[in-house]
């Protein structure tokens, strides 16, 4: 409980400090919500950047789903997840790839009434918080990166 609260301190300070409006949005929607390890997101950020699962400097791994998209090409990435998306999500991103989360996320999208993309083809914020939610409620499964 401790480790969360603090946590959370630690994304309003960040919130607090972003100017990008979709940062902040994915910041106080999605990442503060679903407890987003701060350390757990930033090691895997850097991963994703450096195409590497292990970084040397910090002695750290990124976490078991995200080595699956460092070791992927970036042109390989599925479309409509924001690049932000996968290191905070990275089991959810992978999970969609599946033949479990796309019938999962089949009736969902189906029946959405409202527009799911944003003008660069990106899913929009409240689409990704479903997609995360629609694996929580079908793997059972505690995100990889929360707290």
């Amino acid at each position: 409980m401790f480790r969360s609260a603090i946590n959370k301190v630690r994304w309003q300070q960040i919130l607090k400090d972003t100017t990008n409006e979709k940062m902040r949005r994915a910041i106080s929607e999605l990442f503060i919500p679903y407890n987003i390890s701060l350390n757990k997101y930033g090691v895997n950020e850097e991963c994703l950047k450096n195409h590497s699962s292990y970084l040397y400097e910090t002695q750290e791994s990124c976490t078991a789903s995200m080595v699956y998209w460092v070791e992927k090409d970036s042109m390989d990435l599925p479309p409509g997840f924001p690049l932000w998306y996968y290191p905070a999500f990275p089991d959810v991103a992978k999970w969609t790839q599946t033949e479990e989360g796309r019938n999962a996320l089949t009736t969902f999208f189906e029946e959405a009434g409202e527009t799911l993309g944003d003008t660069d083809r990106r899913l929009r914020i409240f689409a990704l918080k479903r997609v995360v939610d629609e694996f929580l409620k079908n793997t059972g499964r505690k995100l990889e990166v929360s707290i």
